[in-house]
């Protein structure tokens, strides 16, 4: 095994302190954690929770194109179209294809308003785990934080 440039001590001191500090593993676990109480509560459904938000998203903005559902979401654009696709598929959510600007065209079906309508009390549900989890001023962060990115509450 190469020895790294620095001492063995600051080498070490180095690791413990990216062990200890590092936002990016937390924001990760957290990310995990959550994710999961989503999923496990609208599992039945036959959702996933990044399903579910893709569905509100074109819901709440109305015919959208997909590029600006990936960029307002933070998703890789192949991670969206594999979603839409499962969400298509499950018939809820039409795409259209608009040949003069050459964009994809999201819109939910009535059976995907109603599996948002059924899946409601599901999210109510898991809203309550997750702030358990995370605290009041976790979940004040997490809501601050994605409000800073989306342009100050622009969705509001």
């Amino acid at each position: 095994m190469a020895k790294p440039d620095k001492s063995q001590a600051d080498y070490e001191a180095s690791v413990k302190r990216i062990a200890e500090q590092c936002i990016v593993v937390r924001m990760r676990m957290l990310n995990r954690v959550i994710t999961g109480v989503y999923d496990d509560a609208i599992r039945p459904l036959g959702l996933t929770a990044g399903q579910s938000n893709i569905l509100v998203m074109v819901e709440r903005l109305g015919n959208p194109r997909q590029g600006d559902v990936a960029k307002l979401l933070y998703m890789e654009k192949s991670t969206l179209s594999r979603n839409i696709e499962r969400l298509r598929h499950s018939g809820w959510l039409d795409v259209t294809e608009d040949a003069g600007d050459r964009a994809r065209y999201l819109n939910v079906t009535p059976s995907g308003r109603k599996v948002i309508e059924q899946s409601l009390p599901l999210w109510e549900s898991a809203q309550i785990r997750a702030r358990e989890i995370l605290g009041v001023a976790g979940e004040q962060g997490v809501r601050d934080a994605a409000d800073a990115l989306w342009g100050a509450g622009s969705l509001k």
